[in-house]
């Protein structure tokens, strides 16, 4: 999908096929049962990775943590000790370079164990005669054959399978799709219904930028793939690729055919779904973006709960270039300033105006769009909030009654 021109999201389509999205303006579990040993590397690691403390006469501690978490730190520290070398050309000493190897192969020992749990989605669309075939990644994320993808990847399909690492292909149910933040869940329908998948955990945490992350899917149609990167930011949105944008923003490459693969940690998790990459006539290279797994696993759980994801929805637009310091007597921080209304708004039912300034929803204070519909979407149909906002040099609450948010389709 290419968004005014800037992003390119990126299934490998075969034919005809149309995948934009309109905006509005622990131990890891791989279904194996067997706790992960990459992290049992040797206390070199942290030394390594406490090095320039210890060159420097500070005394190491004592007895330094040997949990999952310290040792996934000293990976991750390690990584960029190392990558940070050959960047700058300084040569490894030997005991260095043993840790290197032993890092290389905790790398590779994450990427075997991940990998059969990436797949390949392919979506069908028959139209009379014609027929259109579009192919990305997914992810499953449940021993039953729960798969997430990107909504882009299945959009107009009426055939779905999924092929596993090994080859085998197998059909897959549509279980819903939520357009408003390009993903989509599908099930795998094997012979046998009581079998198991190998699956990757969702880790809702934010990751710090600077993590070392690796990239999965099936670029190109190519099969397994893996690029590694950093977390390059945070919280990207106003991209013009979905209605709920919070994008994590990363360097490791996303090709077409990656989209709706798992960007993971060093931990093996799931921090996000691959779903955009730069345009490189924009000169967009090194600019990639995931979904973060704290919204796939609501978008996840909405979809098998309902079959649909059910959002609050205050009915409202937003001036997308509003500057607060032009507006006589404000002197809030709020850039959220209503424009206009959708039909059958509940905000204007409440009483709200053009060109009122929203300062909270509910006890949340607003800055930006984003906030605006992050705070209204988690809300239940039917819900009655109060709505702060500035008017003509005074601060009102309104009682608002939450709205359900209409379907995309229908919008």
């Amino acid at each position: 999908m290419i968004a005014q021109g800037a992003w390119n999201c990126t299934p490998e389509t075969k034919s005809e096929h149309n995948s934009g999205v309109q905006s509005e303006s622990q131990t890891t579990k791989t279904g194996h049962g067997t706790p992960r040993q990459v992290f049992s590397l040797s206390a070199r690691l942290e030394a390594v990775a406490t090095r320039d403390d210890t060159r420097g006469g500070a005394r190491p501690p004592r007895s330094p943590p040997s949990s999952s978490i310290m040792r996934t730190t000293s990976l991750a520290a390690c990584v960029s000790f190392i990558s940070l070398s050959t960047l700058v050309g300084i040569s490894l000493a030997p005991s260095d370079q043993d840790v290197a190897q032993q890092v290389s192969r905790g790398i590779e020992q994450i990427c075997s164990e991940a990998t059969p749990s990436v797949v390949q989605v392919r979506s069908q669309s028959i139209r009379g005669r014609r027929g259109s075939t579009s192919e990305g990644s997914g992810v499953i994320v449940r021993p039953e054959g729960i798969v997430v993808t990107n909504y882009h990847v299945v959009k107009d399909g009426t055939r779905f399978s999924i092929t596993l690492p090994e080859g085998n292909r197998l059909p897959a149910s549509l279980l819903g799709t939520d357009p408003d933040t390009d993903l989509a869940v599908l099930r795998i329908d094997p012979d046998d219904p009581k079998r198991s998948f190998p699956f990757l955990e969702l880790d809702p945490r934010t990751p710090k930028v600077g993590a070392t992350v690796l990239v999965l899917g099936n670029p190109l149609g190519l099969g397994a793939s893996v690029t590694r990167g950093i977390v390059s930011g945070l919280g990207r949105s106003d991209l013009n690729l979905a209605t709920y944008e919070d994008f994590i923003q990363t360097d490791a490459a996303i090709n077409p055919g990656n989209s709706g693969g798992p960007l993971i940690c060093l931990e093996g998790k799931v921090l996000g779904i691959s779903t955009a990459q730069g345009l490189e006539s924009n000169g967009d290279l090194g600019i990639c973006f995931a979904i973060p797994s704290s919204l796939v696993s609501q978008v996840i759980e909405g979809i098998l709960e309902d079959g649909e994801v059910i959002r609050g929805w205050l009915g409202i637009q937003v001036q997308s270039w509003f500057r607060p310091d032009r507006v006589r007597e404000y002197d809030g921080i709020s850039k959220v300033r209503i424009s206009d209304f959708t039909d059958l708004s509940p905000a204007r039912a409440a009483g709200l105006r053009q060109g009122d300034i929203i300062l909270a929803v509910g006890k949340r204070k607003l800055i930006t769009r984003k906030d605006l519909m992050t705070s209204v979407a988690v809300l239940d149909p039917g819900d009655t909030v109060q709505v702060t906002i500035w008017r003509s040099g005074e601060e009102l609450e309104l009682p608002v009654v939450i709205a359900r948010r209409p379907s995309p389709d229908r919008d």
